[in-house]
């Protein structure tokens, strides 16, 4: 079952700039401490490849699911390691 969740990547890293990011999909909700690795714009390189850079995941939130509002899971993240 895929995991649908926001990511806000805190810090203040002025190569990764801080803010909230489209939902991501997960394979399953990552964990605090945990690695994850996506790429902010989608775009591939000449080969074809995607290119993600590495984000730790410092909190996960949960929200409730309101009249209004759909249940969300946050993720707040990190920028660890740029890609290469």
């Amino acid at each position: 079952m895929a995991i649908s969740c926001y990511i806000k990547i805190i810090g203040d890293d002025p190569r990764v700039g801080a803010g909230v990011l489209p939902v991501f999909t997960f394979g399953e909700v990552p964990r605090e401490g945990e690695f994850v690795g996506f790429s902010r714009d989608g775009k591939r390189d000449d080969r074809g490849a995607l290119s993600q850079d590495l984000y730790r995941v410092k909190r996960v939130i949960h929200t409730a699911a309101t009249e209004l509002n759909s249940a969300m899971i946050i993720l707040d993240v990190v920028f660890e390691q740029p890609v290469d």
